[in-house]
């Protein structure tokens, strides 16, 4: 995962391919990951956008990140992408 702040929010310079491909380079191969994820609170590039897909490296902007910070799951608003493993004893025990 890498985050990418930008001073000027959607204004500011936008995230391009050369983030995409050095998260992908290093992910998998040197971090054993495997779920890759750029967040930013600006903008992606019209060039990350379609690599990133291709890589299968997921993004947020800016509009995702304020729905994501509202509540809903991640796993909700990214494409291809389960919600997460549940161990049984991680069920609630109901309140006495």
């Amino acid at each position: 995962m890498q985050c990418k702040h930008r001073r000027d929010g959607r204004r500011g310079d936008a995230v391009d391919v050369r983030v995409v491909r050095e998260l992908k380079g290093t992910a998998g191969e040197v971090h054993k990951a495997t779920f890759a994820l750029i967040v930013t609170n600006g903008k992606f590039t019209g060039k990350a956008i379609p690599s990133a897909r291709r890589l299968g490296v997921h993004l947020v902007d800016r509009d995702l990140l304020g729905q994501w910070a509202s509540g809903r799951p991640l796993w909700e608003l990214l494409e291809r992408v389960p919600p997460p493993l549940r161990h049984p004893s991680d069920k609630r025990r109901p309140a006495a």
